[in-house]
């Protein structure tokens, strides 16, 4: 039984990311945590990836949050990151 629950609540939890993914999708624009959401990483290594110019991050307004475009986070997942089931 506990294997079970176990089981509902990961398949909750990947539930709950591929929504999230999917309204990001209808953005054009989002905030550093949504951006490494939908990449599978941790908002660090976006802040990361901004800083070593891999991906290009903006800020809007005077507030100091960084902001990522839907469109580059799409190509950047494109060309950069490679599923573990691919690596040979």
């Amino acid at each position: 039984m506990e294997e079970l629950e176990a089981e509902n609540r990961r398949l909750r939890a990947l539930l709950e990311k591929f929504v999230e993914a999917n309204r990001i999708l209808q953005e054009t624009h989002v905030t550093t945590k949504e951006a490494a959401t939908f990449l599978g990483v941790e908002p660090r290594t976006m802040r990361k990836y901004n800083e070593d110019q891999r991906i290009n991050g903006r800020k809007y307004l005077k507030g100091n949050k960084l902001y990522f475009l839907v469109k580059e986070l799409r190509e950047f997942q494109k060309n950069n990151l490679v599923h573990s089931a691919y690596v040979g």
